[in-house]
């Protein structure tokens, strides 16, 4: 018996008590796939580091950047609006920075 077989099973199941039995009579392949793929250990620790690594460094240019924003407001003696003008921040990014600011 092959991975599929308890899988199928399991969904022709589900939708006969009625158990979400809409859903698996839409998307009962693209369970099936899910059920059935091969768990790669490898793959899925190299995945968790890789986005780890990237919250990471997300996190450290959101704290160097404050950081620069508040020097410059300090050393200028300027508003938070002219200090990321300063260090051309983008407009979408702005209201963000203002929240970290602003929470210290």
């Amino acid at each position: 018996m092959g991975y599929d077989d308890p899988a199928r099973i399991a969904i022709e199941n589900c939708i006969k008590r009625n158990i979400l039995k809409d859903y698996l009579e839409e998307a009962g392949d693209e369970v099936m796939s899910f059920l059935t793929a091969e768990y790669d250990y490898d793959m899925d620790i190299k995945v968790n580091r890789e986005e780890a690594f990237e919250a990471g460094v997300e996190q450290g240019i959101e704290q160097s950047t404050t950081t620069n924003i508040k020097n410059i407001m300090n050393s200028l003696g300027c508003d938070i609006d002219k200090a990321m003008d300063t260090l051309n921040i983008p407009v979408e990014k702005r209201a963000r920075y203002k929240e970290l600011i602003e929470a210290e």
